[in-house]
């Protein structure tokens, strides 16, 4: 017998399988189609139609009229089976559809033209939530300027969001609109965390990736967002990796970390943001580390991190920003290691490479290149008594 063929969970319904590929056949569906009829029931059209080792299939819909109820029932069929869901190259209007429990996959035919576009219903406050350990995968959603949620994970942990397309606006000069991916925690017990984020585009949204409270080790990697009116990623909490990010052209800040300790950003490069490339405050911010982060032409500066201690900037490249490159507001404890700052062009907008002010102190600036000549007054400046500045060229 192919163990492929089995559903990764025991059905819902209590079904007995044997061990012949005929009684298990026969089984599911018998099962399948006595979970047809009863949705049919309800909705007075086929939902879905079973393929063997691709799970189920959302009929094409085509995008037209609000079809959130077909597609739930699918959802639910599919879940009832153990059995993941396929999109078809297609358009459909949906909103508010809940995976109903832990451990399923929904995926379609790619993120891009010609694929699985998820549009959203009149009113939805969301396009999609997730579950514990679901998978969404080869999807694009098109918001339409419409103020709401693609994908919702709240109070949810291991989830895998992979492969996704999100535009918030049809154009450049349109209003842009809605989140992107929105992570919320309920309370302690009921958190965002553990869920991991790859391969992702985010375009024209009001914001791109929304952490909130209770929200903590996100995993993401290969994230590309740009063109947002509000920042592009907004973090609380902490724990959170971060890798290989492309933050552009953002109406605010390009990443907004708040008390987000311990979270750790490799390889990311926040350029042509209208507020800072990176802010780090409002409240503490402990231990965050930046490695290989490249901060260009944001337009109040590149970072600015305050009230926070022990972060970490190493081998970064701050270069051709507004005001200062980094920008330590009573922070303490900082290390900055191997650090490029410089401005080479004739009119010269980075006034400052490193500047640290208010009850900032304890600051070890080490290895960094930050020379006065590449700026329009000094590379660095620090205040407090207690600073350590060793090896740079100045």
């Amino acid at each position: 017998m192919n163990s492929e063929l089995i559903p990764e969970r025991p059905n819902q319904e209590g079904v007995e399988r044997d061990d012949s590929p005929y009684v298990l056949e026969s089984s599911l569906d018998s099962l399948t189609a006595a979970l047809i009829a009863d949705r049919q029931s309800q909705t007075g059209a086929l939902l879905s139609k079973r393929i063997d080792r691709a799970g189920y299939v959302v009929p094409d819909l085509t995008g037209v009229g609000d079809e959130s109820a077909k597609v739930q029932a699918a959802v639910d069929l599919a879940y009832a089976q153990g059995w993941p869901l396929v999109f078809p190259a297609g358009t459909y209007t949906m909103g508010e559809i809940t995976i109903p429990g832990e451990v399923m996959r929904i995926s379609g035919a790619g993120a891009n033209w010609g694929g699985t576009i998820l549009k959203p219903a009149p009113g939805a406050e969301f396009i999609i939530r997730t579950r514990t350990g679901a998978i969404l995968r080869d999807l694009a959603f098109h918001l339409d300027g419409v103020e709401t949620v693609a994908i919702d994970i709240t109070n949810t942990s291991r989830a895998l969001i992979d492969n996704i397309y999100i535009y918030g606006s049809s154009t450049r000069d349109s209003e842009r609109a809605g989140v992107g991916i929105h992570l919320w925690g309920t309370s302690a017990s009921n958190s965002a965390h553990a869920n991991r984020i790859q391969n992702v585009m985010i375009v024209r949204c009001r914001r791109g990736i929304w952490g909130r409270s209770y929200c903590y080790d996100t995993e993401a990697l290969n994230l590309w967002v740009a063109l947002c009116s509000e920042q592009g990623i907004r973090l609380n909490d902490g724990g959170h990796m971060f890798t290989n990010i492309h933050v552009w052209e953002c109406d605010s800040h390009g990443l907004y970390l708040i008390a987000c300790g311990g979270s750790r950003f490799v390889n990311m490069y926040l350029e042509h943001n209208k507020g800072y490339g990176l802010f780090s405050g409002s409240y503490d911010v402990f231990g965050a580390t930046f490695v290989g982060v490249r901060l260009w032409r944001n337009e109040l500066g590149g970072a600015r991190t305050q009230y926070g201690k022990r972060d970490r900037f190493i081998g970064c490249d701050i270069q051709e920003n507004n005001g200062v490159g980094l920008n330590f507001y009573n922070h303490t404890d900082a290390i900055v290691q191997g650090c490029v700052f410089y401005d080479e062009r004739p009119t010269k907008t980075q006034a400052y490479g490193i500047v640290s002010a208010g009850d900032s102190d304890r600051i070890i600036v080490m290895g960094c290149n930050a020379p006065d000549d590449h700026h329009v007054n000094f590379g660095i400046r620090l205040v407090g008594t207690s600073n350590q500045v060793l090896g740079n060229i100045t």
